[in-house]
């Protein structure tokens, strides 16, 4: 009896032995995990983390209509799944297979969340549910210290929880109201499948969409393209061609409304929730009692001042005004100097916009914005002429403001090139806009993040040529198209000329790797392996001068 008194003792002893063994190690790793890396590099894990967690959800049977087969027949892999759960998660749009046909409801709902995390940003979500856990608990079950570093930038909201939920609260009344919107047209007209001809233009087929006088169909599709639109994902529900479906007469409210939210959520959620402090004091000017007492608000909280519009907010938004205003006056110049039979404006298209001009026109608008990062389009891509792909693989580097769901090198970022490129020709030392002054750090910054894109995409844009050279998807493309899609990846934005779906899986990581740093910022993408303790710099150098350009 002792002696089985003695080994249990003895194993309780080695248990506890291996447990404290196991959490020192753990705290070690962690503290080294902490200490050594920075919050770029962590974020890249918690990213590769869901990636890799919803390419499992979109491989089980429960997600696939077909089994494992595309929608064109094709197979469908793992390597696939990470492709298009990277490209959910990243808001960007890209896909190598219609994910209307080839995914159960189960799967559209995994896409789903995937966007709205990616949109949201997951750190963001995070600290909300923690919140939520900590006063439903009455104990700190997560830690507060997720919010010092959100993907959506910008001190004012990855200091403030009150600001960061009254963002997602703006973004669910938004989302809803939309929603009631889309579905009411959904189902009460009737949209019909656009698909390829034999001889590759599109055309109305005899297919209805699945929504019209169906109650749940309407409600389902409804949420998700709003919360794609809204997120700036470019995916949907309604076929491989995208938003053609509704590119004539009622159909344009639809596009009119996809319009007004990716531009909502391109503009970024800073310069939303300034715009929403203006629309707050006016509404507690006008209505200070019951207003306030219906959203528990202190009617003295602006202390009678109109609370300013930031300089940052005032640049996203005159930067999206006046990029949106050149782009469109750019495409429009671009089709019909080189208007052909196949163009948008050509004559194999009359019958396509029912011969309407206004229908025509309107398409060269809405997918000219859609390329800033919305990825959206009622036209076959790959028919525009060189000029135009061209002109919309700058918007596509372009991409949206800082703070926002899309990608790109941001438009702040191209202001300060600007306005340094033109100090500097005028001989000025200084850079200055809204009558302020612009850091010399902010003035490097951009210039880096320009130069530093533009070597990312023409280095990964020449790997996908060489990786798919191999498998003959060249063939039908040329260095145009291929730029296309890179551009399209680093922006976030998932336009595509057709060229995607056939790079073969070889080609999938450097396309991954473009999202991400689009939706990331090359900036932050770079410093991802930095240390986090970088060395100071204890030895000092004589200044030189080097002869430039």
């Amino acid at each position: 009896m002792s002696n089985k008194n003695n080994s249990k003792i003895s194993n309780e002893i080695n248990r506890d032995k291996f447990k404290r063994k196991f959490e020192n190690k753990w705290k070690s790793f962690s503290q080294f995990f902490i200490d050594h890396f920075t919050n770029s590099f962590k974020l890249l894990i918690a990213y590769i983390i869901f990636v890799i967690l919803g390419a499992v959800l979109l491989y089980l049977p429960i997600s696939l209509q077909n089994g494992y087969y595309k929608s064109d027949g094709g197979n469908y892999n793992f390597y696939d799944a990470i492709f298009i759960s990277s490209s959910a998660f990243s808001n960007t749009g890209l896909t190598v297979t219609d994910v209307s046909q080839t995914f159960t409801v189960f799967g559209h709902v995994v896409l789903y969340i995937w966007i709205q995390l990616g949109g949201f940003g997951l750190l963001s979500a995070f600290y909300l549910v923690g919140k939520s856990l900590n006063k439903i608990f009455n104990k700190k079950i997560l830690s507060s210290s997720w919010i010092s570093y959100a993907e959506r930038g910008g001190t004012k909201i990855s200091t403030n929880g009150k600001v960061l939920f009254s963002i997602f609260l703006i973004n669910f009344v938004i989302q809803i109201v939309f929603s009631i919107a889309f579905s009411t047209i959904f189902y009460n007209v009737q949209f019909f499948q656009v698909i390829p001809d034999t001889s590759g233009m599109w055309v109305e087929s005899s297919v209805a969409l699945p929504m019209y006088q169906n109650a749940g169909s309407s409600i389902w599709h409804a949420m998700f393209i709003t919360g794609s639109a809204m997120n700036n994902a470019g995916f949907d529900l309604f076929g491989s061609t995208s938003l053609a479906p509704f590119r004539n007469d009622i159909g344009i409210l639809v596009q009119f409304f996809t319009m007004v939210l990716f531009i909502l959520g391109g503009i970024g959620y800073v310069v939303i929730y300034d715009i929403w402090q203006k629309v707050e004091y006016f509404i507690l000017k006008k209505f200070p009692e019951s207003f306030s007492s219906f959203f528990k608000l202190n009617p003295n909280m602006y202390e009678n001042e109109s609370p300013p519009i930031s300089i940052f907010s005032k640049i996203c938004l005159w930067s999206s005004l006046i990029f949106g205003v050149i782009s469109i006056g750019m495409s429009f110049t671009s089709e019909y100097l080189l208007k052909s039979n196949t163009s948008i404006l050509g004559s194999s298209y009359n019958t396509y916009f029912d011969n309407n001009a206004i229908n025509s026109n309107w398409a060269i608008i809405y997918n000219t914005l859609s390329t800033r990062s919305a990825g959206f389009a009622t036209i076959d891509v790959s028919i525009l002429n060189d000029i135009t792909k061209w002109i919309f693989i700058s918007l596509m580097f372009l991409g949206t403001s800082p703070t926002s769901t899309g990608g790109g090198i941001r438009t702040t970022t191209f202001v300060v090139l600007i306005k340094s490129i033109l100090s500097r020709i005028s001989g000025r030392n200084e850079t200055t806009i809204f009558k302020k002054r612009i850091s010399k750090t902010t003035t490097i910054d951009s210039t880096s993040i320009f130069s530093l894109s533009v070597i990312t995409i023409m280095f990964l844009t020449i790997l996908v040529g060489f990786l798919s050279i191999e498998n003959g998807a060249l063939s039908s493309f040329d260095l145009t198209d291929l730029a296309f899609e890179a551009s399209s990846a680093f922006g976030t934005t998932g336009l595509s000329t057709g060229l995607t779906s056939k790079i073969g899986y070889i080609s999938y990581a450097p396309f991954i790797v473009l999202m991400f740093f689009g939706q990331l910022g090359i900036m932050n993408s770079m410093q991802m392996f930095a240390n986090r303790h970088s060395k100071r710099e204890l030895t000092k150098y004589s200044d030189i001068e080097i002869k430039l350009g």
